[in-house]
């Protein structure tokens, strides 16, 4: 059975679900908060998505989206959302392959210590682009359920069994 809730409990799940920002973290790496590291000996740049490229990824990771949102109402951990995201493993090597700006074969053949670091970093960037849905959604919801209905449902017409027809206003005669 579903629950009503509030938003500012998606706000707060929110939160405790997105990795924690440095303290300190300048303007800069919050307008852009692409982050370079070294995977598979190379140096990988992590980044945001860009406008068009986020909305062309929405219907390729809407399962993972929904999943969120179904997570996000139990106050997850961080390895919970890292559950959800290996349940949706294809859907996050596409994403990630476009964040970093490779083929999905190439993030496929990582090792496990390069893909779990790659997979932390992307998280760290791309990860509010996955949360705003998740909240707007939410926020949607909530909204709605919120509307007072259109008035009392009308009651059906009572059965002509049972109805005396010779008190029916068109068989009565009128005595004027």
């Amino acid at each position: 059975m579903a629950r009503k809730v509030d938003p500012s409990d998606i706000a707060a799940a929110v939160a405790s679900a997105a990795p924690e920002a440095a303290v300190g973290q300048d303007d800069l790496s919050v307008l852009h908060p692409d982050i370079t590291l070294p995977i598979a000996g190379e140096s990988i740049t992590v980044r945001e998505y860009g406008f068009i490229e986020g909305m062309r990824l929405r219907p390729v990771v809407a399962p993972l989206i929904a999943d969120l949102c179904t997570l996000i109402v139990t106050k997850p951990l961080a390895e919970d959302v890292y559950d959800v995201l290996g349940t949706h493993v294809d859907l996050m090597r596409q994403a990630i392959a476009v964040s970093v700006d490779r083929d999905p074969a190439w993030v496929a053949a990582l090792n496990d210590r390069d893909g779990d670091d790659l997979v932390q970093a992307w998280w760290t960037v791309c990860g509010p682009f996955f949360l705003r849905q998740v909240v707007r959604r939410w926020q949607e919801r909530s909204a709605r359920d919120a509307m007072p209905s259109a008035g009392p449902t009308s009651t059906t017409l009572s059965s002509t069994q049972g109805t005396d027809p010779s008190s029916d206003s068109v068989a009565t005669p009128s005595t004027n």
